[in-house]
């Protein structure tokens, strides 16, 4: 009881002195791209996403390198700790129509490119080299 007591005190005081307290997290679904290659992969990612105690829930969908999760989370912060923890690649998961403008620009890039006598390994560690957790 008495570290409740201390608790409400210590904000009671804060909110007095004008500090600013902490933001609250809203609950929200989020949807992130995880890259994972192998069943190796994705053990690693639940493994992670397993004892995050934010999350209420959360669904891998180790075809599409998806991740989709709902909680009290701060985006931010879930992908730093996914790739920190897990090592691989995260971000936030791009509607359709984001792809088809990251895909033309990378076209645009890879023809510059070959205009100039450079070759392009793009595909080299990508989901669609299946050889690429082997080498």
């Amino acid at each position: 009881h008495a570290l409740t007591f201390l608790l409400a005190l210590l904000h009671h005081l804060a909110l007095i002195s004008g500090a600013q307290t902490m933001p609250e997290v809203k609950e929200q679904t989020l949807v992130l791209k995880v890259d994972m290659h192998c069943v190796g992969c994705r053990k690693k990612v639940v493994k992670v996403l397993s004892k995050m105690e934010e999350l209420e829930s959360y669904q891998v969908d180790f075809n599409e390198n998806k991740v989709t999760m709902r909680g009290k989370i701060d985006s931010e912060k879930i992908i730093q700790k996914i790739k920190k923890k897990s090592g691989k690649s995260t971000e936030l998961w791009k509607s359709p129509t984001e792809k088809v403008k990251v895909k033309n620009e990378d076209a645009q890039r890879d023809d510059e490119f070959a205009g100039a006598g450079y070759t392009s390994y793009n595909n080299f560690f990508s989901n669609e080299n299946p050889d690429c957790c082997i080498m």
